[in-house]
């Protein structure tokens, strides 16, 4: 049986080459984005810092409390249960959590689904906008 699930947060354990160059440090934190062989192996998206993009479609670098901030991927490695702790999910708040099965969950999907989860998106932002609004003005 698989130690750890989909989409679970985990550290790394040790340093690791990347395939891309370069090593993510033990303590880089990461995402299992798939499980092979009911756990014998993950891959595990990495991350780096916390960036946003500009109105000027420039990446910069943010903080994690920055409503517009997106972890940077470092890289997509298979790594083995000995080489990842998981990170206590308390620590972590849900709605983080979403986000990051969210981004990788759009990952995977063809450019059309794409737009239509923002399309989606917006349409939810408008009704929480309209729901809003309609309970100030009745107080």
């Amino acid at each position: 049986m698989s130690k750890f699930q989909m989409f679970d947060s985990v550290t790394l354990n040790q340093d690791i080459q990347l395939h891309s160059g370069g090593i993510a440090p033990q303590g880089t934190d990461g995402a299992i984005v798939e499980i092979f062989k009911d756990g014998e192996a993950y891959l595990v998206e990495l991350f780096g810092g916390w960036l946003k993009f500009t109105t000027e479609g420039d990446m910069i670098e943010t903080s994690q409390d920055d409503p517009e901030a997106f972890r940077d991927t470092l890289d997509v490695e298979t790594l083995y249960p000995h080489q990842i702790n998981p990170i206590n999910t308390p620590q972590q708040s849900d709605k983080q959590k979403v986000k990051q099965q969210l981004l990788a969950l759009l990952e995977i999907l063809p450019e059309e689904s794409i737009l239509q989860v923002k399309d989606f998106t917006e349409f939810l932002c408008y009704k929480q906008q309209a729901t809003s609004t309609s309970v100030g003005s009745q107080k």
